[in-house]
């Protein structure tokens, strides 16, 4: 979808599945991941994922996850279909999704795109959790973001392929925020820098989850996520000097709702009016509209429709 210069899209990156089988008839790994491989038409040297939750001793277990990248619903229906023709699969749960919000901009650099991605950050307004640090590769000490000194420090981490988040993947949080410049797709280069994108990821387990099951994901509208996709930016008005300093120096959030200095003249002595309220240097974005749009669409695109 055309944003001003920019392409923009909202996607579903990846869900992560549970099967439970009967006690009775329990499985190995190895059978369950080929049968999957085939029901997913991965190629024959392909290892999806998948992780044993209940295995005993002889490696069997009853319940499995596995994780299902770039899917959509009727891709899911007939892989279940395949599964089900093996398998006899009590239940199927689902245990998380990541939805991705991608921008796009012709001739764009990486410097460019990691820009987008720092202002992402910068101006979204859902309140994440507090350890927002970089990573890039394992055994590299993560950066804290608030122990960088300006703006231009962030953008040149995500510019070197460093990525940000708000809270570590391992540990399952019901939502996480990650962001970084996709370079990459499945372990391999992008070659044309066309295809590179500002990249926005949004992962929901737990009580976050919009769905816990295939019919309701089947029925699931997207829309319903668009308060977690709400950004603000600078306002237009304010002082050459203070646009000057957010826009160079400030790399912490502006986006969020918060107790803000302010007069109040209704209670003598205090500052704050105790109302939770966003930051006087920004507005609401008009990006938000076309990402209400963009998940309009993909709610048509996961359902299989043109």
């Amino acid at each position: 979808m055309r944003y001003g210069p920019y392409e923009i899209e909202t996607v579903v990156d990846w869900i992560e599945l549970e099967i439970q089988l009967p006690e009775s008839e329990r499985s190995n790994f190895w059978t369950v991941q080929r049968h999957l491989r085939e029901a997913l038409h991965l190629p024959p040297d392909a290892k999806p994922g998948i992780d044993p939750m209940d295995a005993i001793d002889t490696g069997a277990a009853s319940v499995f996850q596995f994780r299902v990248q770039d899917p959509k619903m009727p891709h899911l229906n007939q892989a279940m279909a395949s599964l089900v023709e093996r398998f006899n699969i009590e239940a199927v749960r689902v245990v998380a999704i990541e939805i991705a919000f991608d921008t796009y901009r012709h001739g764009a650099s990486a410097e460019d795109l990691a820009q987008i991605v720092a202002n992402r950050y910068r101006f979204s307004t859902e309140p994440p959790a507090d350890y927002w640090h970089l990573y890039r590769k394992p055994g590299e000490e993560p950066i804290k973001v608030s122990d960088l000194g300006r703006f231009s420090d962030l953008v040149r981490y995500l510019k070197a392929e460093w990525q940000i988040t708000d809270c570590e993947a391992r540990s399952n949080p019901e939502i996480r925020y990650h962001g970084y410049v996709k370079m990459w797709d499945n372990g391999q280069a992008l070659e044309d820098p066309s295809d590179w994108r500002a990249r926005w990821e949004i992962t929901l387990r737990g009580g976050k989850l919009p769905c816990k099951t295939l019919q309701e994901l089947k029925r699931f509208k997207f829309i319903k996520l668009a308060p977690l996709f709400k950004f603000r930016r600078l306002r237009d008005d304010m002082s050459l000097m203070r646009r000057h300093t957010l826009e160079t120096w400030w790399f912490l959030p502006l986006g969020m709702r918060g107790r803000y200095r302010r007069p109040n003249r209704s209670m003598k002595g205090r500052l704050y009016s105790g109302v939770s309220k966003y930051r006087d240097s920004t507005v609401a974005d008009e990006l938000n509209e076309s990402i209400r749009d963009c998940l309009n669409k993909l709610t048509r695109q996961w359902r299989g429709a043109k």
